[in-house]
């Protein structure tokens, strides 16, 4: 079930006994969350009824089935919530398949993981004694619409051209939009719209999204794009040419430390507390950070000094140093 649809029917449906949350998309899978432990706890306080394991760490079945059939003291129903489940779904599934068969009547399952095979055995008993709820990433063209029915939730209308502006100044991240959506709302006060000056005045172009998309298109050696990103920065931000080193310095320490985290086996969670992004981003950027190797980090860090030392000693045009070490970096 797509996560619109899930959250359409969750109020009228009925507490179940078992869900399975899957999609690459972070803050969807986080407001899934929410929703379904606020549905199944009524209210009561999750801290005291609500057990959290990581799947990353190890765990077992009868840890997680134990805990979901103790009869709950403080309220009517107990939460067992698994992060990073997809191992374990692959490697206790026919235990979990039991346990939907005759799940406890005063226990929610909740299974987050980053992707569930729905022709699987296992997905097919989690969707007869519950729900599969799909929490995909979503098309460029789908976000606009998002962000109207986020300022409706809040009683506000958000002009076409103030949604266009928020997407080209702070990206399709949903959840750093929501973010910008909850400050515009407290800005505007009681007007019933969010214009275009609003966005304007408040969202400006996104340091942030702008440094991870020349990062991202660096990891990928991909020149072209990063000329074009580069541009973009330094054509928004008059004060770019003196902060992009930096930033750029600090991408390729962040690439070795994600390797380190990496040949660890370290869970997202762990990436996203050492790594200047969000969850939403975990999944590629580990994709994109696997090929590097320590000597080619260390000839990166080489190129970086050298072009610190060239701005500031030299007299060539500072954004076309930049375009330079940019080409360098990609190779």
């Amino acid at each position: 079930m797509e996560f619109a649809k899930f959250v359409s029917q969750l109020k009228k449906a009925k507490p179940l006994p078992v869900y399975g949350v899957y999609g690459d998309e972070a803050f969807l899978i986080d407001q899934a969350v929410d929703l379904i432990k606020e549905k199944v706890l009524e209210g009561e306080d999750p801290s005291a009824c609500c057990v959290e394991y990581d799947a990353a760490e190890g765990i077992s079945p009868a840890a997680v089935f134990d805990e979901l059939r103790t009869l709950p003291f403080f309220s009517k129903k107990r939460v067992a919530f698994v992060r990073n489940a997809q191992a374990f779904i692959k490697g206790h599934g026919e235990s979990i398949i039991r346990y939907c068969e005759s799940p406890s009547k005063t226990g929610a399952l909740i299974l987050v993981a980053s992707a569930i095979d729905s022709r699987t055995r296992v997905a097919k008993a989690i969707g007869a004694a519950g729900v599969l709820v799909s929490c995909k990433g979503m098309r460029a063209r789908d976000v606009a619409g998002w962000i109207v029915r986020q300022g409706r939730e809040r009683g506000k209308q958000i002009a076409p051209r103030a949604v266009q502006i928020l997407i080209e100044n702070a990206g399709t991240d949903l959840s750093q939009l929501a973010m910008h959506i909850e400050k515009l709302s407290v800005y505007v006060g009681d007007k019933k719209q969010i214009a275009e000056a609003d966005v304007e005045a408040l969202v400006g172009p996104d340091r942030e999204r702008a440094s991870y998309e020349l990062g991202s298109a660096i990891r990928k050696k991909q020149p072209a794009v990063a000329l074009k990103v580069l541009r973009d920065i330094l054509a928004s931000d008059d004060n770019a040419k003196y902060w992009l080193v930096a930033s750029l310095a600090r991408e390729i320490r962040t690439i070795w430390s994600v390797r380190r985290l990496l040949a660890r086996g370290a869970s997202d969670a762990d990436i996203v507390s050492a790594a200047p992004f969000t969850r939403s981003w975990v999944s590629g950027y580990k994709q994109e950070v696997r090929p590097y190797r320590p000597e080619e980090l260390r000839q990166k860090y080489r190129l970086l000094l050298d072009a610190d030392i060239r701005n500031k000693t030299s007299g060539m045009d500072p954004a076309l140093s930049l375009e330079c070490l940019v080409i360098e970096l990609c190779r």
